[in-house]
């Protein structure tokens, strides 16, 4: 006896419901995985919804400085402090020093910069403009508040030494 073959319109069907029964799991599967993020947002991208309090421009611009040049490195996230304790957290100092004192220390530097095992402030007045030091002077008044444009990059992790 020859074997018969499916007739074509059944096949048909079979194959398109087939189709329909992968793809649609499928499609669903790739919506949670692309909204499962802490956010749907580009990276950098500032939702017209969201209602981020008034920073003033100069706060706002010296915390931009504060991340551009690494200052966190050396006083911590925002100026908490706790990298080194020869490293003053700025968050205290904010309140102690006069605007014209810090000006002075960013711009001339402040420590030893020939003892090795201890930080020291570095000159920065002949790297950043004197509208920059004013601005990062206000962001180092204001308390350093945290402002939601300018947080610095994640750091890569176990990626090797280069890294």
């Amino acid at each position: 006896m020859p074997e018969r073959s499916p007739s074509t319109p059944v096949f048909e069907g079979v194959m398109w419901l087939l189709f329909v029964a992968l793809l649609v799991p499928a499609g669903v599967v790739g919506w949670v995985i692309g909204h499962s993020g802490k956010s749907t947002h580009a990276a950098g991208a500032v939702s017209s919804t969201a209602t981020a309090p008034a920073v003033d421009p100069s706060v706002a611009s010296g915390a931009h400085i504060f991340v551009q040049f690494a200052c966190a490195q050396c006083h911590g996230p925002q100026g908490h402090g706790g990298v080194s304790p020869y490293v003053p957290a700025l968050t205290k100092v904010a309140t102690t020093l006069q605007p014209a004192e810090l000006r002075t220390i960013i711009n001339h530097g402040l420590g030893e910069s020939a003892n090795p095992t201890r930080p020291f402030m570095p000159v920065w007045g002949q790297v950043i403009s004197e509208t920059q030091v004013n601005d990062l002077v206000s962001y180092i008044r204001a308390g350093l508040p945290a402002v939601p444009t300018a947080e610095p990059p994640t750091v890569p992790t176990n990626q090797g030494l280069a890294v």
